[in-house]
């Protein structure tokens, strides 16, 4: 026990002497954080609560991420018919306003009154990210990128993807195919117009016949420069 809490105290004040805050740092005698949550209330009632009890697949560095996110499909898609066939994946990711004082006002008195889903992928042996669409681009989207507006009642924003390769001769396509993408949740409408409030980074592998593997979803928050 008291070997723990030595080494809790070494770690934050070598985080101090890095420079890094002290908030960043987690007490496993205690089995809590060692302050509260930078966002303070803007994270829900529990001041010390850490990625949604999620540490696996969340991660949030600076206690600054805004609302929650889930995947409510995440499949492959195999799909085989006469000189027709499809490898692919099949995913919906949702993001859903926080519940607190300042998201509890009315419309007009929200941090964000607009939120949309945006995307930047990798596709095949490419290492460069490129865009799949930004906030522009989705309102041609209605069908796969729902947004949340306050101001229209919607309950949460929703991303709708089916990346895949097909056709007669899907065999001799590059293999093993990756497919990674970058999916962000953007306010685009009031005062935080601009900020992201989450990364969500996922993708798919298959190689020739196999059933594709997929990669994720990995929520991260993304981080802003000031």
């Amino acid at each position: 026990m008291k070997a723990k809490r030595t080494l809790a105290i070494g770690l934050t004040l070598l985080g101090l002497l890095l420079g890094r805050e002290a908030s960043g740092f987690y007490d496993p005698t205690i089995g809590r954080w060692l302050s509260r949550d930078p966002i303070e209330e803007q994270g829900g009632k529990n001041l010390y609560g850490f990625v949604h009890c999620n540490a696996v697949n969340e991660f949030d560095v600076l206690g600054l991420v805004v609302g929650n996110v889930f995947a409510r499909i995440w499949k492959p898609i195999v799909a085989d018919s006469f000189l027709y066939h499809v490898r692919g994946w099949q995913v919906e990711l949702v993001w859903t306003p926080p519940h607190n004082d300042s998201w509890d006002e009315p419309c007009d008195c929200k941090p964000c009154q607009k939120v949309v889903w945006t995307q930047d992928v990798q596709s095949g042996g490419s290492s460069q990210w490129q865009k799949d669409w930004d906030e522009n681009d989705a309102r041609g989207l209605a069908m796969a990128v729902l947004p949340w507006d306050c101001r229209q009642g919607q309950t949460e924003a929703r991303l709708f993807d089916t990346p895949d390769q097909h056709g007669s001769m899907v065999y001799f396509f590059q293999s093993p195919y990756t497919f990674r993408a970058r999916s962000f949740v953007k306010c685009v409408e009031g005062r935080d117009a601009g900020k992201l409030y989450h990364e969500v980074r996922w993708g798919f592998t298959w190689t020739y016949d196999s059933t594709p593997k997929g990669i994720g979803p990995f929520y991260v928050k993304y981080e802003i420069a000031e």
